[in-house]
């Protein structure tokens, strides 16, 4: 989520990107941006965030809006019924803007690790800032298939 200079860098490495209006495909392609139009695919149009990610069946979700609250409680529950371990990853700044929270992430995902997600959530704003560029790239070099806790808290170190 965000189609902005972060999202699109990322997006050259994944491919997949939602604006505010939906996911990026062909049939908008005569209104969209000129940022916008090489990350637009053949795929029917979908509005919403919730909509794309069960219609795409995603491994990870990216934030990069800086619009908050837009990884909704329904959009993380769906990301966990594709997805036995989802990659949510909410990085926009500031915090306050961030998609969901560290907590909100784990309770609706029932994957809740309090020890965790307190070591997280001090963490949060440097790795938001420093790491996640290198982060996201250096999962998607190895093939990453899940991201482990000890591997944010190295990242954070």
């Amino acid at each position: 989520m965000g189609c902005g200079l972060a999202g699109t860098g990322i997006a050259e490495l994944i491919a997949l990107v939602i604006s505010k209006k939906g996911l990026i495909v062909n049939a908008r392609n005569e209104s969209l941006q000129a940022h916008k139009k090489p990350w637009a695919h053949e795929h029917e149009p979908v509005n919403n965030l919730l909509d794309t990610v069960k219609a795409i069946k995603p491994a990870a979700i990216i934030g990069t809006s800086g619009v908050g609250r837009t990884f909704t409680e329904e959009v993380i529950e769906a990301m966990s019924s594709i997805n036995k371990r989802p990659l949510i990853m909410a990085f926009s700044n500031p915090t306050a803007q961030s998609e969901c929270t560290t907590e909100e992430a784990y309770t609706w995902s029932e994957r809740v690790d309090t020890t965790t997600i307190n070591l997280i959530m001090v963490k949060l704003r440097s790795f938001v800032q420093y790491i996640f560029p290198g982060f996201g790239f250096g999962l998607v070099m190895v093939g990453a298939i899940c991201v482990h806790n000890d591997m944010l808290v190295e990242a954070c170190k």
